[in-house]
């Protein structure tokens, strides 16, 4: 059951990296920049993981810290349209019992372009979650919606504020032989850079 879990995680982790690789090296027609945000996260659901799994056992929810740090980078056309991955934050518990959830992503965006220094941008798309732990068993996909603000758009390194709704879920075990489905990352709010 282990070697299934690792192999599992492996084939996510090898699709995203072609996904990844082949963004990155393709050349576009249309025209544009690449951006890369960094985003500092404050992630919403991590009590209820921690909630799902103290059904089970006694776990210190102490260890865990709702904010993380994602990538972003997207390419954005010279028609404020943009495509782009995410990768993270990355969520880890740690205790009597341990898990680790890293959400992979895919989104489209557009940017409503006030002035050349600010423009607030919609995106949409779909994550899915990379899980190891103890009592997590499976991940499901789900969509992502998010709003945010960027400003000092004409410059080298921009900054903005977030808020994304992400739908991707995390299935927990629970006595009895039952699992319940958890949205780790259902709201988060982050602040960013952007270069």
């Amino acid at each position: 059951m282990r070697s299934s879990c690792i192999m599992k995680l492996t084939n996510k982790l090898f699709n995203c990296s072609l996904f990844i690789f082949i963004m990155m090296y393709n050349n576009f027609a249309f025209g544009g920049e690449w951006k890369f945000p960094l985003h500092l996260t404050y992630v919403s659901g991590l009590n209820d993981v921690t909630d799902a799994i103290e059904k089970n056992f006694t776990f210190s929810d102490s260890v865990t810290i709702p904010i993380g740090i994602s990538i972003d980078p997207y390419y954005e056309f010279d028609n404020n349209f943009g495509i782009g991955t995410s990768i993270g934050p990355a969520v880890y518990g740690a205790g009597d019992i341990s898990f680790f959830i890293l959400p992979l992503g895919l989104d489209f965006r557009y940017a409503f372009e006030m002035n050349e220094s600010w423009a607030p941008y919609l995106r949409a798309g779909g994550k899915l979650l990379i899980e190891n732990g103890d009592l997590l068993v499976d991940s499901s996909p789900g969509f992502t919606g998010g709003v945010g603000v960027e400003f000092n758009r004409d410059s080298n390194v921009s900054f903005g504020v977030e808020v994304l709704y992400d739908g991707s879920e995390v299935e927990i075990t629970q006595p009895g032989n039952s699992t319940v489905s958890v949205k780790p990352f259902e709201f988060t709010v982050s602040i960013f850079l952007s270069f």
